[in-house]
């Protein structure tokens, strides 16, 4: 998101059945727990580990609602079909899978005491160490903090960073996202140096893991980012910034939808220093950004302000009279609706016109 004013729910029936789903688990499983947790406390194994980062690399955002609705009661009803008593560890991975979509309905007032009482159960079954506590502890405090409640979120990722970095290593990738976790509760709260060292931990994590230049660095950079300027350290803002956007210019290429954040902020950066021109350099490059994929699904994946307006007060700033800025501004928009109409000719097989 850019920054100073450059910056459905499902269907009631999916919101009936999670709260079936809650009701029909808090009933069972807690007169189990004891039963279980001699036997299993403790038993941290390699495929425990396994299934935590499967679970870290689960995206639902490409599923339509119905598609969503459908993999959730899939979900559930898998659930149901196991017995804690004869397959604990299988219960359990099914219940944390599960959890996944339920972050993803976390308005639902029966989500919150649902993962509660999950993370009653995980521990009482796996023991206050054990990674899938670690990963029931992550999801409440992910559920707290996705509902605006930071404070509550703060100890419970704050006990899942522990678990797992004793469980996985210091170095581990899903270390870095739960770093990562704790930066933005401390962001949320104004606890802004305490949220960049968890930041700057992160960041070498991922750079020792997947290297200087990968995609996994660049959302951690832009975090960086924003905490340097709202500490008013402006120069650091721009070198986050600016490696984050040659990250990703050299993975997605220079004219990416993706790149409107990076390009925003700096923008928003550099205006706010009064360095006009390079204020300038970045709202062209959003303006043609805009103009490129204006109507497709990329663009309207994001949020998009009006640069046309905002890149013509910019060049007014600069000292041009509105009739010069307006002009200018409808020069770039024309030449770039040209080259997509000519680039749309030449994938049908035409000559693009002179």
């Amino acid at each position: 998101m850019c920054g100073a004013g450059w910056r459905a729910y499902f269907s009631m029936p999916l919101i009936r059945l999670v709260r079936f789903c809650a009701y029909a688990f808090i009933f069972s499983g807690l007169g189990v727990v004891a039963l279980l947790a001699e036997s299993t406390m403790g038993a941290e194994t390699e495929p425990s580990r396994q299934t935590v980062t499967y679970l870290e690399s689960q995206d639902f955002h490409s599923l339509s609602p119905q598609e969503f609705k459908a993999a959730f009661e899939k979900q559930m009803a898998f659930c149901k079909s196991l017995d804690i008593k004869q397959r604990p560890e299988a219960w359990t991975r099914a219940h944390l899978e599960l959890e996944q979509y339920l972050l993803h309905l976390r308005k639902d007032k029966a989500v919150e005491p649902l993962m509660t009482h999950f993370l009653a159960v995980v521990e009482g079954v796996w023991g206050k160490e054990h990674i899938y506590t670690g990963t029931a502890e992550k999801n409440l405090g992910l559920c707290y903090f996705l509902t605006e409640q930071p404070k509550k979120a703060e100890p419970h990722l704050q006990r899942a960073l522990e678990i797992y970095r004793s469980a996985l290593g210091e170095e581990h990738p899903v270390v870095a996202d739960r770093l990562m976790n704790m930066s933005m509760v401390y962001l949320t709260l104004a606890r802004y140096e305490e949220a960049l060292s968890m930041a700057k931990s992160a960041l070498a994590i991922q750079r020792k893991v997947y290297g200087e230049e990968s995609r996994e660095t660049v959302g951690t950079l832009l975090s960086m980012a924003t905490l340097h300027q709202l500490m008013l350290q402006t120069e650091e803002a721009e070198v986050c910034y600016l490696r984050a956007l040659d990250i990703q210019e050299a993975i997605l290429g220079s004219e990416d939808p993706s790149l409107e954040s990076a390009l925003g902020n700096l923008a928003t950066l550099y205006l706010e220093g009064g360095q006009l021109e390079k204020a300038e350099v970045m709202m062209r490059r959003l303006l043609i950004l805009k103009t490129r994929y204006s109507g497709t699904d990329e663009a309207d994946e994001h949020d998009n302000p009006d640069y046309r307006k905002l890149y013509a007060g910019l060049l007014v700033k600069q000292g041009h009279s509105k009739q010069e800025a307006e002009a200018a501004t409808d020069e770039i928009v024309k030449q770039v609706q040209a080259d997509n109409a000519d680039e749309k000719r030449r994938e049908v097989g035409e000559e693009p016109q002179e």
